[in-house]
């Protein structure tokens, strides 16, 4: 049938309001219409005539990765002629030899993963829907290498044998074709827009109808858990789940045995009721429960995502604790509408953030830690702000009094009730090496005293104190380098120059050792082994003793008796 000019008019109206948004609805309807125009047919075409259109992905076309990532999955899950749903256009003489060359250089740039075209004349249609799955057949009749799946491959490369062994209507759609949806080539020729909108609703209709969500898997770990348990199995681990849980090839199959664990502990036991996608509760769990999984930077989690976690109809829940326990590292807190997030030098997870390194505090390695003077400094500026914000009510309320202006004093931790609970610190520019952040105000928690920091959780405020800690860090290091002497005198002994010895060390060097029990038991054998006559000349003398009593002070002796 002919292109109309009524028919013109309502492809052009459709297209239009596919351009103004209702994408998948409008083009969807615009199928139904070229159907029954009979410029929209369905024929089963063998995937070597069938091309990439330029429009496919946005331009961007196929990719080898990807193609052979879905010969694994279709290998996996089996061939579904009734889930294919490719779309192609014919391609008009006019426009065949461009097609045809940005297929090669496709072909060119996957290195031999992605099959090419012998000649123009091959290509009669190209993809809009599909074309990865084209390419998936294509790639089994050409034989290529590929390292996807070992089943039906044969010294590295595919092989259509193997295929027909494991899946024989998989072959089928290989050797003989698969079902097409093909729109004639006067469509695209009168309307340039519509092969960009058809490739962009296929691709939202795959987003739409992505694959299981962590609260699906979930869902079937529970599942499969509980038919384990009727089974009467009395402890189920996860690998008497793992098998049926993966077998429909989840995008999120690295997180499952998380969610294994996740489901035990947070499900609500044998009802499940905590997994139920209608409660506010799982939600948040599981956008935490995602975050901890998928993000590597703690700073990924923006500030609105944070006030979800700790709004008072959540917070107080005893299950929204734990899952924002599983974040580990951010402890907040909510000011006046604000966050806060806590800054303590030996907290291991802020050292990290900075540094990059963990918490070290053992002898007998180098330490590593923020106890340095950047952070009292830090400390610091918070107390010069707390001392401004106290001196300015006073100020203004003696002004409103008709006073003098008071003297300046000092702030007191219970003057938060008189000033406010949050200030801003001045916080200088600062510069390492190449980095340069200029000066800038960040909002912190009253305290004059509290050796930890509460500091609002905005990016900027977290780039600038990291960069002033590792400045610090920087310069602590640089000041503070211990001079290795004992290394040094090692060295100079080694060189064979003379090494002064101190004095202390020397004497205690030359000391005696105390006698052991043994070497006293050998001692006192010794003694007796030794000569009468020694013994004897040893010994005193009896007259000399006697002697030497005669001799004593008589007084002496008679007060003795």
């Amino acid at each position: 049938m002919a292109l109309t000019p009524e028919l013109a008019s309502k492809i052009e109206k459709l297209l239009a309001a596919a351009t103004g948004g209702a994408l998948v609805r409008s083009m969807e309807q615009c199928y139904s219409i070229l159907t029954e125009a009979g410029l929209l047919y369905q024929q089963k075409v063998h995937s070597n005539f069938i091309g990439v259109h330029p429009s496919n992905r946005d331009g961007c076309g196929v990719s080898a990765k990807h193609v052979h990532e879905l010969l694994a999955d279709l290998v996996g899950l089996g061939w579904s002629p009734s889930e294919f749903r490719g779309l192609c256009v014919e391609v008009s003489d006019s426009e065949r030899s461009q097609v045809y060359r940005w297929n090669q250089e496709l072909a060119e740039s996957s290195e031999g993963r992605v099959p090419g075209f012998p000649s123009e004349t091959h290509l009669k249609y190209a993809t809009l829907a599909g074309s990865h799955t084209n390419q998936v057949l294509r790639c089994f009749l050409h034989k290529v290498p590929s390292e996807a799946t070992a089943t039906v491959t044969e010294g590295g490369r595919l092989s259509l044998e193997r295929l027909q062994a494991l899946d024989p209507d998989f072959h089928t759609a290989c050797t003989e074709g698969a079902m097409w949806r093909i729109v004639s080539q006067t469509i695209p020729q009168r309307f340039p827009s519509f092969c960009g909108l058809a490739q962009s609703a296929a691709n939202a209709s795959g987003h739409l109808a992505r694959e299981e969500s962590e609260l699906q898997l979930c869902h079937k770990i529970h599942g499969e858990v509980g038919r384990c348990m009727a089974m009467g199995k009395s402890t189920v681990n996860y690998v008497d789940v793992k098998d049926a849980v993966l077998r429909s090839k989840p995008r999120s199959a690295g997180t499952v045995p998380a969610l294994f664990v996740f489901t035990l502990r947070f499900s609500g036991g044998q009802t499940a009721h905590l997994l139920e996608a209608n409660d506010p509760g799982a939600q948040m769990r599981h956008m935490l429960l995602h975050f901890a999984y998928g993000a590597a930077d703690g700073r990924a989690l923006t500030v609105t995502d944070v006030k979800k976690a700790l709004s008072p109809g959540i917070a107080a829940k005893r299950e929204a604790a734990i899952a924002l326990k599983a974040l580990g590292y951010l402890q907040m807190n909510m000011v006046e509408d604000r966050l806060f997030v806590r800054i303590d030098k030996w907290d291991r997870h802020f050292i990290q953030f900075v540094t990059g390194q963990p918490l070290e505090l053992r002898k007998e390695k180098d330490p590593h830690h923020l106890s340095i003077p950047a952070f009292q400094n830090l400390l610091d500026l918070r107390k010069s702000a707390c001392d401004k914000l106290y001196n300015k009510h006073l100020r203004d309320a003696a002004a409103v009094a008709g006073d003098a202006e008071p003297p300046h004093r000092s702030a007191r931790e219970e003057d938060l009730y008189l000033a406010g609970r949050v200030v801003d610190m001045a916080c200088p520019d600062v510069q390492l090496e190449e980095e340069f952040m200029p000066g800038q105000i960040v909002s912190a928690l009253w305290s004059v005293r509290d050796p930890v920091l509460w500091v609002e959780l905005l990016p900027e405020n977290l780039d600038y104190i990291a960069l002033y800690m590792k400045k610090g860090l920087a310069d602590h290091v640089e000041t503070n380098q211990q001079p290795r002497r004992r290394k040094k005198l090692r060295g100079d002994a080694d060189a064979g120059r003379m090494v002064h010895v101190s004095p202390k060390k020397k004497n205690r060097r030359g000391r005696k050792r105390k006698a052991t029990h043994m070497e006293e038991e050998e001692q006192e054998v010794i003694q007796e082994e030794k000569p009468e006559a020694i013994q004897e000349e040893a010994l005193p003398s009896r007259s000399s003793a006697r002697d030497s009593d005669s001799d004593e002070d008589p007084v002496a002796a008679l007060l003795r008796s």
